[in-house]
């Protein structure tokens, strides 16, 4: 089974702290990576393809919704779960499925949704990241196939 990367973006070393301890129990094969900002979250974004990214909506550098926006130009498809406390409204919400958000939930959270929220976000960007392989494989077979062919035709002088 492949090893399972999520980065989580807070503030707040509690929930960090909890992230790390927890998350790992409720699904195999999961490494939770923390950070504490904002711009060192792009850095991190910029340098490992992170299976699902859990960003806070209110971060002191940038805020969650423009950590998420930096996050599309740099990883298009990667899931984007933004969590923020009891000040999020609607409004915010709208605005991050917007921006690409994958869900929008509210702290103190409820694990058992959460944890099913970032595991189907994380099997769809699996599946995503498959069919990829599978693209690019077909692809080098098919050039493959096509310089067989070309070959096999100078041999004959055709």
């Amino acid at each position: 089974m492949l090893t399972t990367h999520v980065l989580v973006v807070d503030d707040d070393v509690v929930l960090l702290e909890a992230f790390e301890k927890y998350l790992p129990r409720l699904t195999d094969n999961l490494i939770v990576h923390t950070c504490e900002s904002s711009l060192k979250a792009l850095r991190l974004v910029n340098q490992t393809d992170f299976d699902a990214i859990v960003v806070d909506i209110k971060m002191p550098e940038l805020d969650g919704l423009e950590l998420l926006r930096q996050i599309r130009k740099i990883r298009p498809v990667t899931p984007v779960l933004v969590i923020t406390g009891y000040y999020g409204s609607y409004a915010e919400a709208l605005e991050a499925l917007r921006a690409g958000a994958t869900d929008f939930i509210h702290k103190p959270m409820e694990w058992e949704h959460f944890v099913t929220s970032l595991e189907a976000a994380i099997q769809s960007y699996q599946a995503i990241k498959e069919k990829e392989v599978q693209r690019v494989s077909l692809e080098l077979r098919v050039q493959e196939l096509e310089q067989l062919v070309r070959d096999h035709s100078h041999a004959r002088g055709d």
